[in-house]
């Protein structure tokens, strides 16, 4: 048992197997690795130490790292996870920490206390040399990331780092405000909901859930105290909202805001207001201004007057800018985003000074052409007028750097500007869950995917309950090849959000990566809605052709909304998909005529989207199923020319995926392999990952010396 516990303890380094700790860094060291831990998790860690191999409770260690702080079920559970991730360690085989069922935890590695122990200095990470060293670099680099995030939170609330820190802020989610009126009203309720979580986002002191997790509480039936242990809440601030236009004179608003204290289920404030609706604005300010009073904080002179001032002056655009923010958040489908287009077009004809639905614009349409919905100069100059009247009009909002930070990842494959615009976004707002979750889409971008993987974590630890969030998590672990824990993560977004394809789609691929096991994808397919989405029927064209039913691919194609499948990375013509599957049923002339059509449609396209790397790529395979290899490998090598590896790792790595299969179709077996061997030993995108051992289409390289021993996506033996 480790000697001296308590206080001692916490100061003083121990070993835990090969691993050195250092309880006041809240470091672990190993060779040349040193990792940087959260407090909490390193209380854990030493509260598990002081009983050696003893087991723990849970109950003994909620109270002694958490004391009287209020605890979600998660939060001891995410600790442990944290550590066993930091450790290399797995649940299933422990080495470090080991799981006894209904009682708690314990230490299986010897732990001794050190008389002495030096840091050792930072290194370079070494090349890739399997999942393993991924595993390693994310801990490493997750500790990096949690070090600078912390000395940035510090710097926001005004604390130079290495001084002392005051109370943790108190933690709030706004609940959706309930619609009393027509159900056309629903957008003016949600927008109230997320205006009033805005405000509240500002003041100094207190952490507000994201609306993204507060929205799935909609009409629930759980209890205050449900919710509160779900998303780690003190305080639940609800309400009900009517709008009343029957009247002769303006409009009127009446909201009824009621804030409860969980802890024991008090409402300590509640009000009504009855107000015209040009008096919302100064109804949303003053209930957030309540509401830091009675939690005993106040809201700073600048926070004030920002959190005062009224977005516009006309009640019309301001209703316009709220529908338009209810499409923009209901789907990420075409339909809703060019929805939230028009509706924010209206808005700011309204009022051309509504500096908000200039931004809001402004991301709608750069989410219109990153999708790849609309990726014409002209949707690219419509975004750059709207964010260029949003700077115009209110440079230094945080909001407004965020908006610039989009446009620059969106439009421009500029990085390092998309970076800096977060960075200055978080200088004012501090780091919230969007700007969190923004650096990690750059971060990937740039292929530093453990790095993005932690903002991940740590955004969702401000928005728990945010389906969309888990889903990146897990895509982001299917980069790095994590399939199981990607799997966990999935799974969890698909309990949250069942009515999703997203998770489906994503869960069915993993499987296909991680244990080649074509029924288990399938069954992942089965669970989807079914939608006429170009992503659910480029999903179900793979499948099929990777099961042998050719006949059943091309009537996938029927998901289709349109006469192309177009998705983030890939611009493919029905006709180029129809095309693959003829080529496999041995249909050939079909085939050469699909290729054709393909070809004329993406020769047109290419004129109308000359820096669209989808298009040439496509253009890439029509000439190749052409039996053109000059003009196929041309339009290859174009697109990887417009995003080259050092400005998108992402869009990278599907044009070197397409640049394989136009080696492949034109009979280089040799650069093919080279190319897919690449591919699959390196972090990339996983639908650029070929799936050699289950696509036909790759069938003539599974044989090759190259990619023998690779084993992403082979079958897992009977």
């Amino acid at each position: 048992m480790f000697n001296g516990a308590g206080e001692a303890s916490r100061n003083g380094e121990f070993r835990l197997g090969d691993w050195l700790v250092r309880p006041s860094l809240n470091q672990l060291s190993r060779e040349d690795s040193v990792v940087h831990v959260r407090p909490k998790v390193m209380d854990v860690l030493v509260h598990l130490a002081e009983h050696g191999s003893e087991v723990v409770s849970k109950e003994e260690l909620v109270e002694a790292v958490w004391a009287k702080e209020f605890l979600a079920d998660s939060a001891l559970s995410r600790a442990v996870f944290e550590l066993r991730e930091v450790l290399g360690d797995e649940a299933q085989q422990p080495r470090y920490i080991e799981t006894i069922p209904k009682r708690g935890y314990r230490l299986v590695a010897p732990v001794v206390r050190a008389s002495q122990a030096s840091t050792p200095a930072p290194v370079t990470e070494p090349p890739r040399a399997g999942w393993r060293v991924w595993r390693i670099r994310l801990a490493v680099l997750g500790g990096l990331v949690l070090v600078a995030a912390v000395a940035s939170v510090l710097r926001f609330r005004g604390v130079a780092p290495g001084k002392p820190v005051g109370a943790a802020p108190k933690k709030l989610v706004v609940l959706p405000f309930e619609n009393l009126g027509p159900p056309e009203d629903e957008h003016l309720a949600a927008g109230m909901t997320d205006e009033i979580s805005g405000r509240l986002a500002r003041v100094s002191g207190l952490s507000v859930i994201a609306g993204t997790s507060a929205a799935q509480y909609a009409r629930t039936t759980k209890s205050t105290r449900q919710i509160a242990q779900e998303l780690g809440v003190d305080f639940l601030l609800a309400g009900t909202i009517r709008w009343d236009r029957s009247g002769a004179g303006a409009a009127r608003v009446r909201i009824i805001p009621r804030l409860i204290r969980v802890a024991d289920d008090t409402h300590l404030w509640a009000d009504v207001y009855d107000r015209v609706v040009n008096d919302v604005f100064a109804v949303q300010t003053d209930i957030a201004e309540k509401v830091a009073q009675q939690l005993d904080l106040r809201l700073r002179h600048g926070e004030r007057d920002s959190a005062g001032r009224p977005p516009t002056s006309s009640p019309e655009a301001y209703e316009m800018y709220l529908r338009g923010l209810r499409y923009a958040t209901l789907s990420e489908g075409e339909e809703a985003q060019r929805m939230a287009s028009t509706m924010f077009e209206r808005a700011v004809e309204l009022d051309p000074g509504f500096a908000a639905a200039w931004r809001a614009l402004a991301t709608a349409d750069g989410r219109s052409y990153h999708y790849g919905f609309d990726r014409t100069e002209e949707r690219r100059s419509a975004a750059r007028h709207a964010l260029d009247r949003a700077v115009a009009l209110d440079p230094d909002d945080p909001e407004t750097h965020l908006a610039i930070a989009t446009y620059s990842y969106f439009l421009e494959m500029n990085a390092a500007k998309a970076l800096a615009e977060v960075d200055n976004a978080e200088r004012t707002s501090g780091p919230t869950s969007v700007t969190l979750a923004w650096r990690a889409y750059v971060l990937r971008r740039l292929g530093r995917f453990a790095e993005a993987r932690n903002a991940l974590v740590r955004a969702l630890e401000l928005s728990p309950r945010d389906s969309s969030l888990d889903n990146e998590i897990g895509i982001t672990d299917m980069f790095l090849g994590r399939y199981k824990e990607a799997d966990r993560y999935l799974s969890q977004s698909a309990e949250l959000t069942p009515d999703q394809h997203t998770a489906f789609e994503w869960r069915s691929l993993n499987r296909l990566l991680w244990t080649g096991s074509l029924s288990e994808a399938h069954e992942e397919l089965a669970k989807m809605p079914t939608l006429q989405r170009s992503s659910v029927a480029f999903a179900w064209w793979v499948q099929e052709m990777c099961e042998g039913e050719y006949a059943q691919a091309l009537k996938k194609l029927e998901f289709l909304p349109g006469e192309t499948c177009a998705l983030q990375f890939n611009f493919y013509p029905r006709s180029l998909m129809e095309a693959d599957v003829y080529e496999l049923m041995g249909e050939h002339q079909k085939a050469y005529n699909a290729y054709d059509g393909a070809r004329a449609v993406l020769e047109a396209e290419a004129r109308r989207r000359p820096e669209d790397p989808r298009v040439p790529s496509a253009l890439g395979l029509a000439y190749a199923g052409l039996g053109r290899r000059g003009d196929a490998l041309r339009e290859a090598e174009r697109a990887l020319a417009i995003c080259p590896q050092s400005k998108d790792s992402i869009r990278a790595g599907f044009a070197v995926a397409t640049l394989a299969r136009i080696h492949l179709m034109t009979g280089d077996r040799e650069a093919a392999a080279r190319l897919v061997e690449r591919l699959l030993t390196t972090p990339t995108h996983p639908n650029a990952a070929p799936l050699v051992w289950l696509d036909p289409r790759w069938a003539p390289l599974r044989d090759h010396p190259r990619l023998r021993s690779l084993t992403v996506g082979r079958p897992a033996a009977p």
